[in-house]
């Protein structure tokens, strides 16, 4: 199942990531010891303070960890989140893995957190993902130039776009329709449920209600 990332998923986890294209239009560099290590600490520390939920993901064929999938930039008072901590394993290319963590992530965020806005950064360049995003429904707002430094220390332009609590119901669909129903590759508690369409377990990406636990007001 997603799991909340913990301190003893860093062996595991720095495997997964050890490999210079995931961190191409990422600030971080988690290809190298200490530039994991770096972006590891981070995670764990942040989500600690509530700033950023992550989980893992493990494949239900070799359970092995394959990637990490979250969010961050938190807003409890206007129900807005940005996806983000978010890579895959070349491992993973290729299969529903990224659709099925996606799917995970907003039915929980919009069904049972009855959050209103979950939007995305992604580099302009980065077509893959926002071909992604695009397909599934989530609509491009504009771009923002010169707004995020890559790990070379260019300054790159970055895409920015959302979905509504409205748009859920369109990119559900959209998302189910590209999972595979009859094999999960994702290890996840009452998988069935994804075909289904019935609420996944509260165990499934069971840390990400934390965040939401305690609202707040705005004076």
């Amino acid at each position: 199942m997603p799991e909340p990332l913990n301190e003893d998923h860093e062996e595991e986890l720095r495997s997964a990531a050890a490999d210079d294209r995931i961190w191409q239009f990422l600030g971080a560099n988690g290809a190298t010891a200490s530039g994991f290590r770096d972006w590891f600490v981070r995670m764990v520390t942040e989500m600690a303070s509530r700033q950023r939920q992550v989980d893992v993901l493990r494949t239900v064929s070799a359970g092995k960890i394959v990637g990490a999938f979250g969010f961050n930039d938190i807003d409890v008072f206007e129900g807005r989140v940005t996806i983000g901590s978010t890579w895959l394993s070349p491992y993973a290319w290729g299969t529903n893995v990224n659709a099925e963590a996606t799917f995970l992530l907003l039915k929980h965020l919009y069904e049972d957190l009855a959050v209103n806005r979950c939007e995305y950064f992604v580099h302009t360049g980065n077509v893959k993902m926002l071909g992604f995003l695009d397909r599934i429904g989530f609509v491009q707002e504009g771009v923002l130039r010169s707004r995020f430094r890559l790990r070379s220390g260019e300054i790159c332009d970055l895409a920015v776009g959302s979905c509504l609590g409205g748009d859920w119901p369109i990119v559900k669909k959209r998302l189910q329709s590209r999972m595979d129903r009859k094999r999960f590759h994702l290890a996840v508690p009452n998988s069935t449920s994804l075909a289904n369409d019935r609420a996944p377990s509260s165990a499934t990406m069971s840390g990400l209600g934390a965040c939401f636990s305690k609202p707040s007001s705005r004076h």
